[in-house]
């Protein structure tokens, strides 16, 4: 049970303050869509998938573009441009 958590530098600080035994499970809403909309995987196709993003992390917002940006290039949130040469 951990009842204290904090970062090496004490910026975060958390506290265990109450605990209380629920009788019932909270309704949540997220979780309820979440399983509702989830899809089943294999441990295979997984970690396929998470080596796909790791080796390019930026594919899942190339494929999002859709065929409307032909010369390859993008912009990530903080305004950097993207092309084929520094896309790596």
């Amino acid at each position: 049970l951990i009842i204290e958590l904090y970062d090496d530098k004490k910026n975060y600080k958390f506290e265990l303050v109450k605990s209380v035994k629920l009788e019932k499970a909270p309704n949540n809403q997220f979780i309820v869509m979440a399983r509702q909309m989830s899809v089943p995987v294999t441990w295979d196709k997984y970690k396929s998938t998470k080596l796909t993003f790791y080796e390019s992390p930026v594919n899942f917002i190339k494929s999002g573009m859709g065929s409307s940006n032909t010369d390859g290039q993008f912009f990530l949130n903080d305004g950097t441009k993207v092309n084929p040469t520094n896309m790596r």
